[in-house]
């Protein structure tokens, strides 16, 4: 999964509600995790294990410290929001 910044040009381009924040999926791998989980381009995560994400910088932090852990993610897909959880490969 490839996920980049949340600006306000995307997240108008995804009619996402004004002050929406997260970083957004860029691309998800067919035979990841990710897609087992549910995840789409143009979903916005806007936590990780409970933690609020509103950078890159803030979710590479949550994915490494969750190391081997799956992930709890709040994903906002066109406004609506629901969990994900991506269990790692092993």
């Amino acid at each position: 999964m490839k996920v980049d910044e949340l600006t306000p040009s995307i997240a108008q381009q995804l009619t996402l509600p004004a002050g929406t924040r997260g970083v957004v999926v860029t691309s998800v791998d067919p035979n990841s995790a990710a897609a087992d989980g549910g995840l789409e381009r143009g979903d916005v995560i806007e936590e990780i294990n409970h933690m609020p994400i509103t950078n890159l910088e803030q979710f590479r932090a949550a994915v490494r410290g969750a190391s081997t852990q799956a992930l709890l993610l709040l994903v906002n897909r066109k406004g609506s929001t629901a969990y994900a959880v991506i269990s790692p490969n092993n």
